[in-house]
């Protein structure tokens, strides 16, 4: 099985989940205890994971408007932002893991989901 098995489809499918979860998961788990900025960070991300996924040209993507690459390169940042957030916001304990597991995950989901067409073969994503 090849690293990047995630096609642009699955890969619309995970980002909606995703946002859902952000919103969902740390309130059913009683987190956001650290800082008060905590539940709104998630939260934000979660509506922009499902509002980035309405905008990417994707099979998933109701607008199309925002290039599949491109929405990677946000995820990264997003990532990025998950892991410099502890610091930013005073978070700790299981806040400051939740929010480390997301930007663990968003950086495996990034660098194991396909890029780009392959020009072989119209439809198949590499």
């Amino acid at each position: 099985m090849p690293i990047r098995f995630v096609t642009p489809a699955l890969h619309g499918i995970v980002d909606y989940l995703a946002g859902i979860a952000l919103i969902v998961v740390p309130r059913l788990l009683g987190l956001g205890d650290s800082s008060p900025y905590a539940m709104t960070l998630w939260t934000a991300v979660g509506v922009a994971a499902i509002i980035s996924a309405l905008l990417t040209n994707y099979h998933l993507g109701l607008f199309k408007l925002v290039p599949y690459k491109l929405h990677l390169m946000v995820d990264l940042s997003v990532a990025a932002l998950f892991a410099i957030a502890p610091a930013l916001f005073d978070l700790k304990g299981p806040d400051m893991w939740f929010t480390i597991a997301n930007a663990v995950a968003l950086v495996a989901v990034v660098f194991i989901s396909q890029r780009e067409a392959d020009p072989e073969n119209p439809g198949r994503w590499r």
